[in-house]
């Protein structure tokens, strides 16, 4: 604890800090110098954010990196991600079209149809009466991301094995995942 705490110190005066510091405060609140289970990974990943979550996403397939046990509890990212409060919502999508979410979609259901580590989406009724579905990108993903995605090439810079005994390049991991999340932050190259 008194280490993370020291690297966390390090890391701000650095100029990463608060998201370092937020990290490890997740880490320590889940205990993980007591061991880190699959289910207890799983809950670290999703109070982590949404880097976090895609990255437990990709991990899950990987049985070459990951015991099963691991690979099966972090399937669950898959399709039981925690949706975007309403107001985060409301305020991606008034930024995005520059107009109230009600002159947009007369009616827009709160509830998610689904929800990923990106986006979601919602039902809604153009004004028209044009039934449709509005994805909604989550509030500054990209940024996150990408300084997520900073502190994680510095952290496993030094790692090779995976808990399996395997050699792996986690700087290539980490390049698929920032590629494969640039392509579905990209709503237009998606649809």
């Amino acid at each position: 604890s008194s280490t993370m705490e020291t690297d966390a110190l390090k890391h701000k005066q650095s100029g990463g800090g608060s998201r370092f510091l937020e990290i490890a405060g997740i880490l320590q609140k889940h205990k993980v110098i007591f061991g880190v289970t699959p289910e207890k990974l799983r809950a670290i990943l999703e109070d982590l954010g949404p880097t976090f979550v895609k990255l437990g996403q990709l991990l899950s397939m990987r049985t070459d990196l990951l015991p099963l046990s691991y690979c099966e509890e972090l399937q669950k990212l898959r399709s039981e991600v925690k949706p975007m409060p309403m107001d985060e919502v409301t305020r991606v999508v008034e930024a995005s079209l520059g107009v109230p979410l009600s002159e947009a979609f007369p009616a827009f259901d709160p509830v998610p149809l689904g929800s990923a580590s990106i986006a979601q989406a919602h039902a809604a009724v153009l004004p028209d009466g044009e039934k449709v579905v509005v994805k909604v990108q989550r509030e500054g993903i990209s940024d996150r991301m990408a300084s997520d995605i900073a502190l994680l090439r510095k952290a496993v810079k030094p790692l090779k094995l995976a808990p399996t005994g395997e050699t792996v390049d986690f700087d290539m991991v980490l390049t698929e995942m920032w590629n494969v999340s640039q392509q579905e932050m990209d709503f237009l190259h998606e649809a």
